[in-house]
């Protein structure tokens, strides 16, 4: 299945860590910045529940700040809307490595490569592992 999961599993959490500086600082500068944003999405999407980039940019928004089952949500809905969301996936494995999922994580990441996500694919490719 997985050739080399440990580098996988060093990539994610690189991908995290790097996630990870955007959520201090989010949480301690940016938290009433962010939950305006959260506010101007929400009424994106009243506005047209079909905005897949408006459910997308919550979910990037939640997941910056820590909220990562309700980025997930997002991302659901924004890969409903658009199943060749190469970044959603992405985004939607970082979130799900935050909780721990890391074979949903793994997942995500091959969608995202199958998709044509150019990082997601030199990575996998740089380590040996098919996305297809």
């Amino acid at each position: 299945m997985i050739k080399n999961a440990k580098s996988v599993f060093a990539f994610i959490g690189l991908i995290f860590s790097l996630f990870s500086a955007n959520i201090a600082s989010a949480q301690n500068n940016g938290a009433t910045e962010n939950q305006q944003s959260i506010n101007d999405f929400n009424k994106a999407i009243e506005l047209n529940p079909k905005d897949e980039v408006a459910y997308y940019n919550r979910g990037n928004t939640y997941r910056t700040l820590g909220n990562y089952q309700q980025a997930i949500n997002d991302y659901n809905k924004a890969i409903e809307l658009n199943p060749k969301d190469a970044d959603a996936y992405c985004n939607r494995g970082v979130a799900y490595y935050a909780l721990g999922n890391i074979d949903m994580a793994i997942q995500n990441l091959k969608m995202s490569a199958q998709l044509g996500l150019k990082r997601a694919q030199d990575y996998l490719r740089s380590k040996g592992i098919g996305w297809h």
